[in-house]
């Protein structure tokens, strides 16, 4: 989940150029007109945030992504895929359902551990050239 630092750095602020270069020009799975902004960045931080503050404590993963925030999340499409995953990378959270919503995709097996899913995921992303 991406989170502040402790300094209060803004997500855009921590992401370095081609990481944002790479998220505004994907063009795999259809990402090719899709514009990211600073503004989408920041709109999904603050979402991400609400999100893990609001469900952190829940056991009951439908709670988790039935949640306004998750939904909205889901709602911004395909641009934020790239962020959730960098998300996914920094503090491990169940993005599965939406990152299934939004790509059409799901590289885990039935079977898959939270752990392996989240590698499943990652390794998913990096194939697709989305994240580093």
């Amino acid at each position: 989940m991406l989170i502040m630092s402790s300094d209060e750095t803004s997500l855009g602020d921590r992401l370095n150029s081609s990481q944002l270069k790479s998220f505004a020009n994907n063009d795999l799975l259809g990402f090719k007109d899709i514009e990211i902004t600073f503004d989408k960045i920041e709109r999904f931080h603050e979402l991400a945030s609400r999100w893990h503050n609001e469900t952190c404590g829940l056991s009951s993963i439908t709670k988790k992504i039935t949640n306004l925030n998750y939904l909205k999340i889901i709602a911004m499409g395909k641009a934020v895929v790239p962020l959730i995953l960098y998300s996914l990378a920094q503090q491990p959270d169940h993005w599965f359902v939406a990152l299934k919503a939004l790509t059409d995709q799901d590289p885990t097996s039935p079977k898959s551990s939270f752990e392996e899913a989240v590698e499943a995921w990652l390794s998913w992303g990096r194939q697709e050239g989305l994240i580093d």
